[in-house]
């Protein structure tokens, strides 16, 4: 579905609605197209549509594409672009230096609308980072053709990437959480289950493991009523 963007001075400036879920504004190349109108279903009329006279098309809509969704950023202009990241690690520095972070650790980057290129990292393993990133675009890859996009920095407001499952080290600990709430000492059991809520959905993975698995009454009912919290 193609929509003219609110406002534009720009007569060939559309919004465009993906089957992904993404939303992107820009310019159609060529501004004109080849159509065929059945005004008269018996004699289709072959004719050149110009974009400069349309106000919108709607197009079929065949089921969208979430199947493989795993990152979805948020740009400038309320674009939504939805697919995975397309490069292995983002470059991060810090008061210690560059560090590359793997892209399968990051949940979450919240950028700065003040200090452009200043950016907060949320990642599996419970760290906070707060620092710059070194590149000044993201590779991105959409979901439907997989074309890869890259994002101008000083462009995105954030990216939620939380359809990856967790790493292993963000898995294991919530295993030892899990393994506490069976605890001789009732303050580790309250302890390991406020933790296991504040991990939210980004645990139920393993969680959903143990609700299946766990011979052990006790956890599975504390699994339950975690679960039932998160999701």
């Amino acid at each position: 579905m193609f929509l003219p963007r609110a406002g534009s001075t720009a007569a060939n400036t559309w919004r465009v609605a993906f089957r992904d879920g993404s939303l992107l504004v820009g310019e159609l190349a060529p501004a004109t197209f080849a159509a065929k109108l059945y005004i008269d279903p018996a004699a289709p009329l072959e004719t050149t549509i110009d974009m400069r006279q349309v106000v919108r098309i709607l197009w079929p809509r065949p089921e969208p594409i979430v199947a493989g969704a795993v990152a979805v950023a948020y740009l400038d202009g309320d674009q939504k672009v939805v697919g995975r990241f397309g490069q292995e690690a983002l470059t991060f520095k810090d008061g210690f230096g560059p560090t590359p972070i793997p892209a399968s650790e990051i949940v979450s980057l919240t950028f700065s609308r003040i200090d452009i290129g200043a950016v907060t990292a949320e990642l599996w393993s419970d760290v906070l980072l707060k620092g710059r990133l070194v590149d000044k675009t993201i590779a991105f890859a959409l979901l439907g053709d997989g074309a890869t996009l890259h994002l101008q920095v000083d462009k995105i407001l954030s990216i939620s990437n939380t359809g990856v499952l967790p790493s292993g080290r963000f898995a294991a600990k919530i295993e030892r959480l899990i393994r506490k709430l069976d605890s001789g000492d009732p303050a580790q059991r309250l302890a390991a289950r406020g933790e296991l809520i504040r991990s939210g959905a980004a645990a139920a993975p393993v969680l959903h493991k143990h609700l299946g698995n766990a011979s052990n009454a006790t956890i599975r009912q504390q699994v339950r009523e975690i679960l039932a919290k998160i999701q």
